[in-house]
């Protein structure tokens, strides 16, 4: 099916976006010497990603390495991910990084919708709404961010909004029932519109095992949340210098995490500080500049051919 497509001459180029399309990409491209450029991306962090993918990731990650030289060009979503490629030895001079960037004026808007329904019940409450979003599963460690959410409750008036699902959710819900959390850890499953969620929230965390690059803390922060993230791999010490605009932590260290949000929810001026830095860095991934990006490499290699 692939080789028809690529030899269909109706394509000028080709992008593929995971472990599993980036192989059988290259291989057509390589067995049947398809004179189309073929650009594959990385989006996640590689090495960890393809662990938790069982064997097929890990035979996936072999053929992309191993194939990788027959690729035009080699994107990654953040400047680690490409350091963990050139450490796999994936070809240098084809590896390069273009981060992502989201529509900030449709983000702003969309922020401004109403909440409906039984959600608007707890927005309604008086207390500090901590926000997640995020599939639930094992990438985004949210048994940390309850064990962090445990220790602030004992001192604070707060609430927590998870917004996602996932093939975790039982034991997450299991966890909060039985530490006395029913009631005020929230988990709103998927939503259309998370941006409304986040605009009225108070600070917003990712508490992730690895990431490629979160876009969700870009989308954060254009909704004027101070984020608070995990150091994870890859991506968000590429958008947050911490203490400046907004604030990293360790992997895994819920006592570390309880203690960053606890330090925005005391101090005010800490928090409209790390508010007004983390609107300032969003203006640097607008889409427009990402799409820009994106054009002059897709015609150079168009170009070339």
């Amino acid at each position: 099916m692939l080789r028809k497509l690529f030899k269909s001459n109706e394509y000028d180029i080709v992008i593929s976006s995971s472990l599993v399309s980036n192989t059988f990409s290259l291989l057509v491209k390589c067995l049947f010497r398809i004179n189309i450029p073929v650009i594959i991306t990385f989006n996640n962090a590689n090495k960890l990603k393809s662990d938790d993918m069982g064997i097929s990731g890990k035979i996936a990650t072999f053929l992309n390495r191993k194939l990788s030289s027959s690729a035009d060009l080699i994107v990654t979503v953040s400047n680690a991910l490409r350091d963990e490629l050139l450490n796999e030895k994936y070809p240098v001079q084809k590896v390069r990084t273009i981060y992502n960037g989201i529509d900030i004026d449709e983000i702003k808007k969309l922020s401004e919708e109403k909440i409906q329904g039984n959600h608007s019940e707890i927005f309604k409450r008086k207390s500090f709404k901590i926000i997640a979003i995020g599939r639930l599963s094992k990438q985004k460690d949210y048994f940390t961010l309850l064990k962090a959410f445990q220790t602030l409750k004992k001192e604070f008036n707060v609430e927590l909004i998870i917004l996602g699902d996932g093939e975790l959710r039982k034991e997450f819900i299991a966890y909060v029932d039985s530490n006395d959390l029913a009631g005020y850890v929230h988990f709103l499953g998927w939503v259309k519109n998370p941006y409304k969620y986040l605009k009225k929230s108070d600070i917003f965390v990712l508490s992730s095992l690895w990431e490629g690059f979160p876009n969700v803390i870009l989308e954060a922060l254009c909704c004027e949340l101070p984020v608070v993230s995990t150091d994870c791999l890859t991506g968000p010490g590429e958008i947050i210098n911490s203490g400046e605009n907004g604030f990293l932590v360790p992997v895994g260290d819920y006592t570390a995490l309880a203690d960053r949000i606890a330090e925005l929810l005391k101090t005010n001026k800490t928090a409209a500080t790390i508010r007004k830095n983390g609107i300032k860095r969003v203006r640097e991934f607008g889409i427009q500049e990402k799409a820009s990006e994106w054009s002059k490499v897709m015609d150079s290699l168009i170009s070339a051919k």
